[in-house]
């Protein structure tokens, strides 16, 4: 049931990206519920205390993440736009946008290095190479969110690479 709950987080995770200031709830579960599960791996593979610090600092860069985002994109649009993958409605909102895709990119890229140091060492993981692959994904997402050009499509990159995070996860085990 556990490994169910953590596919449904990497699903809210994935879609936090677009979404406004809701985005920040969404990652908060979403977050709660893959740590759990990969934490429960740590368990089981007696590793715990060796990769459990890397996990939590991945995931609380991916909350940093979700959190500069949603916030920079309520002070651009306010709540008038849902979805936020939308081009700027005015130069300040433009400025704001920049800050926040370069300040959350950061957070991002963090998360995607700590989080290939947590899981990669895990057997469970390994035998499912497209966990690594995943994640690569999500470090590339990561790197396009420094461009105000390319950043929608880190956007869209994210949401498919937390998608494939989700299949991987309902794989091992």
């Amino acid at each position: 049931m556990q490994k169910i709950y953590s596919v449904i987080g990497s699903v809210l995770i994935s879609i936090s990206f677009l979404l406004n200031i809701l985005g920040i709830i969404t990652s908060a579960i979403g977050i709660y519920l893959v740590t759990s599960y990969i934490r429960s791996l740590y368990v089981e593979y007696k590793r715990e205390k060796e990769l459990g610090k890397f996990l939590y600092l991945a995931m609380t860069m991916l909350f940093l993440s979700f959190l500069v985002f949603s916030v920079g994109m309520y002070s651009a649009f306010g709540l008038k736009e849902f979805f936020v993958v939308l081009p700027p409605s005015s130069v300040f909102s433009l400025a704001i946008m920049v800050y926040t895709y370069v300040i959350s990119g950061i957070f991002y890229i963090v998360s995607a290095v700590y989080l290939i140091k947590s899981v990669s060492p895990l057997t469970v993981f390994t035998k499912v190479k497209s966990v690594s692959y995943s994640i690569y994904l999500m470090g590339i997402s990561a790197v396009l969110l420094f461009s105000i050009v390319a950043a929608p499509g880190g956007v869209i990159l994210s949401l498919i690479a937390w998608i494939w995070f989700a299949i991987n996860l309902y794989l091992t085990g």
